[in-house]
């Protein structure tokens, strides 16, 4: 995220940029998806504000109400586990 906010936000070219130098310090060939978003977006239908879930398209869910469900678990930690907290 740093990485990105020092060049003016997210673009596809920072994003190969931070993928081709994460990959040389690494010693990698590669290094994530510099495709994510696409990725990611492929199954975000803009016009209802839904996400699908299913391969098929059948299946959706709205954004909204699964933000408003999650934002009631900010800032609780993870339980892993029954009795058990990190």
């Amino acid at each position: 995220m740093g990485y990105a906010l020092e060049r003016g936000g997210y673009s596809k070219e920072v994003a190969i940029e931070f993928s081709n130098m994460m990959a040389a310090k690494m010693g990698w060939s590669r290094y994530g998806d510099v495709h994510y978003v696409e990725h990611v977006l492929r199954y975000y239908n803009a016009g209802n504000g839904s996400v699908v879930v299913g391969g098929d398209g059948t299946q959706s869910f709205d954004v909204e109400e699964v933000h408003n469900i999650m934002k009631q678990f900010l800032g609780r930690p993870y339980v892993w586990g029954e009795g058990h907290q990190q």
